[in-house]
C-alpha cells in the first residue's frame, strides 16, 4: 500500500513538472509569436525605406558623400540591422548553408529558475553552475543530429534536440536563445510526444 501511495505521489509530482514545462513552452511561443509580427512589420518598413534610396549612376559611395545625400557607414548600419532581422526571423531551419546557426546564450529571466529546478537531475556533482547547465545545452543545441542526437526544427524555427544516451532534452529560439534543458523523467517517450506535437 505504502509503496502505490508513494508511486502515486512520484507520478502526481511529474505530471505537475510537465504542466509547467508546457505552460513555460506555450508562454514562450505565444511571446515569439508577437515578436515574429512585429520583425515582420519592421521588415516591411525597412523595405520601403531601402526602395526609397535612389543611387546616383556614375557616382563614388564613400564615407560622407554629399551628392549622395547619406553617410556610407549609416547604409551599412541600416543594412546589418536588416539583416539581423531576416536571420532572427528565418530560424536554424531556414538559413542558408553557407550560415551557421548557434546556440549562444540562455533566456536571462529562466536560466536560474531552470537550473535551480533540473539541476539535481545530473547525479556526481556533473553539473554545480549556471555557466556548467548553459554550457551543456549550447553542446546540446550545437550538436550535429545524428547517432544518439535527434533534433527538428518547427515551422516556426524553433530548435528541438534530446540526446537519447545521456537522456538530454532542450530547446531554443529561432535567434539562438535556449529555453530549457533537462532530463525528461519519461526519457524518450517524451521526446516522442514533443516530435509528434511540434515538428
Amino acid at each position: 500500500m505504502k509503496d502505490c501511495q508513494s508511486r502515486l505521489s512520484d507520478l502526481s509530482k511529474q505530471k505537475t513538472e510537465l504542466n509547467e514545462e508546457k505552460a513555460d513552452l506555450n508562454k514562450d511561443y505565444e511571446t515569439y509569436l508577437q515578436e515574429k509580427s512585429d520583425l515582420r512589420a519592421r521588415i516591411v518598413t525597412m523595405h520601403e525605406e531601402l526602395e526609397s534610396i535612389q543611387p546616383v549612376a556614375g557616382h563614388c559611395r564613400a564615407d560622407n558623400c554629399l551628392k549622395l545625400g547619406f553617410p556610407q557607414a549609416a547604409l551599412d548600419d541600416f543594412t546589418n540591422i536588416a539583416g539581423e532581422v531576416y536571420l532572427a526571423m528565418a530560424g536554424p531551419g531556414k538559413l542558408k548553408t553557407a550560415l551557421k546557426w548557434t546556440a549562444y546564450k540562455f533566456n536571462p529571466s529562466k536560466l536560474e529558475k531552470h537550473f535551480n529546478k533540473h539541476q539535481h537531475k545530473w547525479k556526481n556533482g556533473e553539473i554545480t553552475s549556471l555557466s556548467e547547465y548553459q554550457a551543456k545545452a549550447e553542446k546540446l543545441l550545437n550538436s550535429n543530429i545524428g547517432g544518439d542526437v535527434k533534433g527538428f526544427t518547427n515551422k516556426d524555427g524553433w530548435l528541438f534536440k534530446y540526446n537519447s544516451r545521456t537522456n538530454e532534452f532542450s530547446v531554443a529560439k529561432p535567434d539562438g536563445t535556449i529555453e530549457t534543458l533537462f532530463k525528461p523523467d519519461r526519457g524518450i517517450n517524451y521526446w516522442y510526444d514533443q516530435v509528434k506535437k511540434y515538428e
